[in-house]
């Protein structure tokens, strides 16, 4: 399921999808960065150089905004993003980032 979400001014599509009795969730900005929760996998996001922050034991949107980022890709850790912050606080920077899908930056 995605729908479309404002966190705090931050337009951002928000996926969910329930695999064997757990929520994978993804939020991703309009410029391609994305906030995840744990499943998702940060050697993928370096090979395809993706700015990708991670979080676990999130269940909602909610929860994903006020957890700690646990992993970072490189792509992430260039636009300023690091482990210990809220993930709304990963959204922010990724705000500003002007590329962030493809590696170009």
């Amino acid at each position: 399921m995605e729908e479309q979400i404002i966190a705090d001014g931050i337009r951002l599509s928000a996926v969910k999808f329930e695999f064997s009795g757990v929520n994978i969730l993804l939020l991703k900005n309009e410029n391609g960065c994305g906030l995840g929760c744990g499943y998702l996998n940060l050697a993928a996001a370096d090979k395809f150089g993706h700015v990708l922050a991670t979080v676990s034991g999130v269940n909602n949107w909610e929860e994903m905004l006020s957890a700690r980022v646990n992993g970072v890709s490189k792509a992430a850790e260039k636009i300023g993003i690091t482990t210990g912050i809220s993930g709304l606080e990963a959204l922010k920077l990724m705000d500003k980032a002007d590329i962030c899908g493809n590696g170009a930056l």
